[in-house]
């Protein structure tokens, strides 16, 4: 179903989550238990889909489009590391 407006998907107590980055045709889904926050869902996507674009700019862009792993793990669990701390301190 088209939900060009919509970036929020209700399912059984998860939501669905994502942001788009319309330049380069790339979705960035985050699923979680309703009761987090939604303001830290922002962050939490905002900061992956920056890291990832400035860490993969150049191959992203190259046409044809790439076949390739990114080589991201390093780096999203730096960010959710960061992320949960966040988490914490905001529940406190």
């Amino acid at each position: 179903e088209e939900r060009a407006s919509e970036t929020v998907f209700k399912h059984d107590g998860y939501q669905l989550k994502w942001k788009q980055v319309n330049e380069f045709d790339i979705v960035f889904v985050v699923v979680y238990a309703g009761a987090v926050t939604l303001l830290l869902v922002d962050e939490l996507l905002d900061s992956l889909k920056s890291a990832f674009v400035k860490l993969f700019k150049d191959s992203i862009t190259a046409l044809p489009l790439p076949t390739q792993t990114y080589d991201f793990d390093q780096e999203f669990a730096r960010i959710m590391q960061r992320h949960e701390q966040k988490v914490l301190d905001f529940r406190k």
